[in-house]
């Protein structure tokens, strides 16, 4: 693995550089590439283009590297688990599924174990005031595929809301296999399904509040989706969503022992002393037949390409010279971010086991809709529930205290789990990613209407010397590590390819 110019002599950090005529260093020598966002993806990217040999440097805007995977070890506020190993909790993304093959392939090689999500016990399922405990697997999808006539067995529901919720469900899995995961737009009726938000076509094709309600549920809280309400995205994106990243496929299957927030940490260590710069925004990206100049808060860095590795919408927020193409700039005005916080809640121990309860719940309240078990299997961990404020809850709830933000998660958990939730609490942790303001939100980004169809083309596109890559630029598994991993590879790939023609 080649090395990068190490950080040590010069005030910028790198052997040779001199002062600019505006008061930033000018580095030199000329980087081979230079990647912005210090995320899986952008250190995917580095660490792929230092395999084959080239000198890259990676900035990020953070205090911190590793984008939306951070873990954080329990008891760091300083209270004692009694009884209880040490163990970490992920603070962004958590799961994998076993399809997730470049996931599961890394973390072998980064020497990440796994293990499955914690199961046996009963479900809790709370609809209109009925709460329901079922035995039946956590559904990714609302019936068993071994049995698609009798969906949720166990819950108060009619048999007539079942059906429909399946009926519905069966129609989005069916138009989702139409899609091209690489060009949604070409699809025969893109134009119509671009244009009508989620809402608009459930309002023609679920036939009971309950089915509605679910794929609500799915689009609020699924990883592959984006985290958004039903009326703010257009439905082309969300059968796409379903094509690249299908619930059919458990991509919520493995947990990672120590957390997925293990990942930046060690790829960041499988690159060059000095690779990569944190706490340094990039403010210009400048661009000619010759080779790129990056301007940060800092410094000035002369290369041959840039990998710009962030949300969509994120990459407007640096200046270019010369400015990007007219569609590109109005791609990413129609690219929200998800509305997701994010809550941990540890107990010395899993209780609800003892109870006879999984640990997982959907319900329908007022701050959060989903609980899932992240107790780690190891002897004498502590118990660890996820939870998750979504899309107009994250909006409502993100603007009172921390205080207030709990007391509201921590009832709902009551409602569903019982009030050992509230009183058996140790420590409550967020991940509030709507307000880092260089993230700007969870789980990944998603479409507005028309953007697909007018604008699409334009989210991988190179420009000259410009590479895209991040989680949302991959045609397989957006919105999961392993999007972000194929993106930063293919990134690479394509700028070493320019570099070698």
């Amino acid at each position: 693995m080649a090395g990068l110019t190490s950080a040590s002599a010069s005030p910028s950090g790198i052997p040779g550089s001199h002062e600019g005529s505006d008061g930033l260093h000018n580095t030199c020598p000329i980087l081979d590439v230079i990647v912005v966002g210090a995320g899986v993806s952008g250190l995917t990217s580095a660490r792929s283009l230092c395999a084959r040999g080239l000198n890259v440097l990676v900035l990020e805007a953070q205090p911190h590297f590793g984008g939306r995977l951070q873990r954080l070890q329990v008891g760091s506020k300083g209270r004692r688990i009694p009884g209880a190993v040490p163990g970490w909790i992920d603070l962004g993304g958590q799961w994998a599924g076993f399809t997730q093959t470049k996931t599961l392939d890394y973390a072998r090689d980064l020497n990440i174990s796994t293990f499955p999500i914690p199961s046996g016990g009963n479900d809790t399922f709370l609809y209109e005031g009925r709460l329901s405990r079922h035995s039946h697997a956590w559904p990714s999808t609302p019936y068993d595929n071994k049995d698609l006539e009798r969906p949720w067995p166990d819950l108060d529901i009619l048999q007539h809301d079942r059906d429909d919720v399946v009926a519905t469900w069966l129609k989005i899995e069916a138009l989702a296999k139409t899609i091209n995961p690489a060009s949604p737009w070409t699809h025969p009726n893109a134009r119509e399904l671009d244009t009508m938000t989620i809402a608009t076509w459930l309002q023609s094709n679920a036939g009971t509040p309950i089915a509605a309600w679910w794929v609500d549920v799915v689009a609020r809280n699924w990883g592959g989706n984006g985290a958004f309400e039903a009326g703010s995205a257009s439905m082309l994106h969300f059968a796409w969503a379903q094509r690249v990243s299908p619930q059919s496929e458990t991509p919520e299957a493995l947990l990672f022992d120590g957390g997925a927030g293990q990942f930046p940490p060690r790829l960041a260590a499988s690159l060059p002393p000095g690779a990569v710069r944190t706490d340094e925004p990039v403010l210009l990206i400048r661009q000619s037949s010759s080779g790129v100049h990056v301007t940060t808060t800092k410094n000035m860095y002369r290369g041959k390409a840039v990998i710009v590795a962030m949300p969509p919408h994120l990459t407007a927020r640096i200046h270019y010279e010369p400015p990007l193409p007219a569609a590109r700039d109005q791609l990413t005005q129609r690219a929200p971010m998800g509305a997701i916080i994010k809550a941990l809640i540890v107990y010395d121990s899993p209780w609800w086991r003892q109870q006879d309860l999984s640990g997982y719940a959907i319900g329908k309240l007022d701050a959060i809709e989903l609980v899932a078990d992240s107790t780690n299997p190891r002897p004498g961990s502590p118990g660890v529930l996820a939870t998750f404020l979504t899309g107009e809850a994250a909006t409502k709830y993100g603007s009172v205290s921390l205080e207030e933000r709990r007391e509201a998660v921590l009832d709902d958990l009551v409602a569903l789990l019982g009030v050992e939730a509230k009183e058996g609490m140790l420590e409550y942790h967020e991940g509030n990613w709507p307000a880092n303001p260089w993230i700007g939100g969870a789980y990944s980004s998603f479409y507005t209407t028309g953007t697909w169809t007018q604008f699409g083309s334009h989210l991988r596109k190179p420009i000259g010397r410009i590479f895209w890559a991040g989680t949302e630029v991959s045609t397989e598994w957006p919105g999961y590590i392993h999007g972000a991993i194929l993106s930063g590879e293919t990134a690479a790939a394509a700028a070493c390819a320019l570099l070698q023609s």
